[in-house]
């Protein structure tokens, strides 16, 4: 084979790997040859071509074109390799900044601090200081299962010295953007200019790249971790939250119309199912079989999101599956909350207490930035709680009380920011301390029309393994109760505190005597009937889960309790004093039931019998509506 085919063909096989990913930063592809023989032949020549200028006057360091011929764009050799000092997920960044003294002295020099960091700082203060100082610098990334968005986190980095010392301007000559090399399983970013550039001028890029200039505004406020902004008065919404979120999205076709109440007469009922959870549940029961293919089933349970609900209502009139069309109003974070939110508004009525104060950054920024602006005016709690749209078991959330932090989160993907818990309710255990806890209740909507849902009676429970207090916002044993199934919990040989529901309620009423377990379950009751009500009953034109008659679900709620002035629960019927107030984390869709089935191993048969096949079960359900 010749040189040049060899050249061709290396070339090839690089942009099939690695041309959608310049393709989406907008790498033009001119520069995509360069950019390959500079990597292929180890040529890292940013050095001459562009170098620092010391501050000047108080005008900080300056990033310039030092070679004389200056930079054209045109030129396909005109792209950069730019290394990184630190890639970091931001709930280890504090943890990282302790344990690498060089990477402290490093970003000290990159942020300019030496005139704030001496031999009187403690670490911990100087970890808080260049943490804060972080989020002027870091830009960030999706890494992961590249065939799953829902699987992709958030990564953050800081460019080394002459990259993080590019200024920003609102008419910028270069671009910087990370790039992952398959061939070396290594990331670093790459700098091309938008324009000519002369020997001697100074390099700057759009900090707030992709929002458009006429959207001065959004702009500012974006930019408030380089540049202090305040809203001087409450901003006007800028998307239709209604238009934008509650309508939007595929759920799959419809039903056919006129359709009945399947009917399943044979036994043992044909279940076909990828839960393994089911199969070990129904295992020992004769009532039911389990099928390898969905169309020999009665009753289809299984965890991808299902679409053809016409086509089963047309060839499968009898056969039940575990999914209503649009209960992505009960499951995903956003949607619940602006359902909440539009269906109050048009009732002009108050927002619902078990709902916390909750913002989609993606479309409701201006209205949290001027929430957490006035809250800080009026010295209230800063403490938010930052979580993706489409994860769960905690995966992608962060815990600030820094605006800039929550505001660069909205570069990570579609997030909400909700109000921290920053008062919850605690349980007591001797080798610990008083610690957070969640409780998880399984729930179950039967119906639409008419609205039928059910309650597991037993409920779940988890801890979190360090006591609580309002800091160390990034300890996952201390803030976070699914670090329980994880981590080894403190003073326990099996790393696993685990409480049933009968034996939390003895150490419940212990604890909290004046506040009766069956006062607080019921207050629980009536927040999941409010929220059903919510998802189930369209208003004024607002969408909501859709009837199925071949439809039901089991959906896992975890909630907290929360201590409260204006509460569902009071001590004692003594209205003057605190009280105690459920409030939503989230509802799952496809929960996890493998401790449900280990303390119930008749789970799953139970809840058939109770849901499709009319057989109450009234030791195990309870209907709420």
């Amino acid at each position: 084979m010749e040189v040049g085919d060899a050249e061709a063909d290396g070339f090839l096989s690089f942009i099939t790997v690695h041309g959608p990913q310049l393709n989406r930063s907008g790498i033009p592809t001119h520069l995509q040859r360069g950019l390959y023989d500079k990597l292929a032949n180890g040529i890292n020549d940013a050095g001459e071509f562009i170098g620092m200028r010391e501050p000047d006057k108080g005008n900080g360091w300056r990033v310039v074109v030092v070679a004389e011929q200056g930079l054209k764009q045109s030129d396909p050799n005109s792209i950069f390799l730019v290394d990184h000092v630190w890639t970091y997920k931001s709930n280890t960044a504090r943890v990282n900044l302790k344990e690498f003294p060089k990477l402290r002295d490093e970003l000290v020099d990159i942020m300019d601090l030496a005139d704030r960091v001496d031999d009187t700082a403690s670490l911990d203060e100087v970890v808080d200081l260049l943490y804060r100082e972080t989020w002027k610098f870091s830009q960030t990334f999706m890494f992961g299962n590249m065939q799953s968005i829902d699987e992709e986190m958030p990564y953050w980095y800081i460019l080394e010295h002459f990259g993080s010392r590019i200024h920003h301007s609102d008419n910028p000559n270069c671009r910087i953007v990370p790039f992952f090399y398959a061939d070396k399983q290594s990331l670093f970013s790459l700098l091309f200019p938008i324009s000519d550039l002369s020997c001697g001028d100074s390099l700057s890029r759009d900090f707030l790249y992709g929002i458009p200039l006429d959207m001065e505004l959004l702009r500012r406020v974006r930019g408030i971790p380089w540049f202090d902004f305040e809203l001087k008065e409450e901003p006007q919404p800028i998307h239709d939250i209604e238009q934008e979120v509650l309508f939007k999205g595929n759920y799959g076709s419809t039903c056919r119309e006129g359709l009945s109440n399947p009917a399943i007469s044979r036994r043992p009922v044909r279940v076909y199912s990828d839960y393994a959870s089911v199969a070990e549940s129904l295992s020992n029961d004769n009532d039911f079989l389990l099928v390898d293919t969905e169309s020999d089933a009665d009753i289809l349970w299984v965890k991808d999101h299902y679409r053809s609900y016409k086509e089963l209502s047309e060839n499968y009139p009898n056969t039940v599956v575990n999914q209503f069309r649009e209960e992505a109003f009960l499951t995903t974070k956003h949607k619940l909350a602006a359902l909440v939110q539009t269906r109050c508004l048009k009732e002009a009525k108050a927002l619902p207490k078990w709902l916390l104060p909750t913002f989609n950054l993606n479309y409701q920024l201006l209205e949290f930035v001027w929430e957490f602006q006035q809250r800080r005016r009026r010295k209230k709690d800063l403490h938010w709680i930052v979580k993706p749209w489409n994860l769960s078991r905690s995966l992608g959330i962060t815990i600030s009380c820094d605006l800039s932090e929550i505001i660069r989160q909205v570069e990570t993907g579609p997030v909400i920011v909700q109000k921290y818990v920053e008062d919850p309710v605690l349980v007591e255990f001797p080798e610990v301390g008083k610690v957070k806890l969640d409780i998880r209740y399984c729930l179950y909507l039967a119906s639409v029309q008419p609205l039928e849902v059910y309650i597991h009676r037993q409920f779940w429970l988890r801890f979190a393994n360090r006591p609580f207090r309002l800091s160390d916002l990034d300890d996952w044993d201390r803030h976070y109760t699914v670090a329980n199934m994880y981590r080894e919990a403190e003073g326990t040989a099996d790393g696993w505190r685990e409480v049933d529901c009968h034996g939390f309620k003895l150490i419940w009423k212990e604890q909290y005597p004046e506040y009766p377990w069956g006062d607080v379950e019921s207050s629980i009751e009536n927040m999941f009937k409010e929220i059903f009500e919510f998802a189930c009953t369209p208003l004024a034109g607002s969408p909501g889960i859709a009837h199925n008659p071949q439809s039901v679900a089991q959906y896992g709620c975890d909630l907290m309790l929360m201590w409260s002035e204006q509460s569902a629960v009071s001590s004692g019927g003594n209205h003057n004093s605190r009280g105690i107030q459920p409030v939503i984390l989230e509802l799952n869709f496809a929960p996890d039931t493998d401790r449900a089935v280990r303390d119930v191993p008749c789970f799953y048969g139970n809840m058939f019998r109770q849901l499709i096949l009319g057989e109450p079960q009234l030791e195990y359900f309870k209907r709420l509506i």
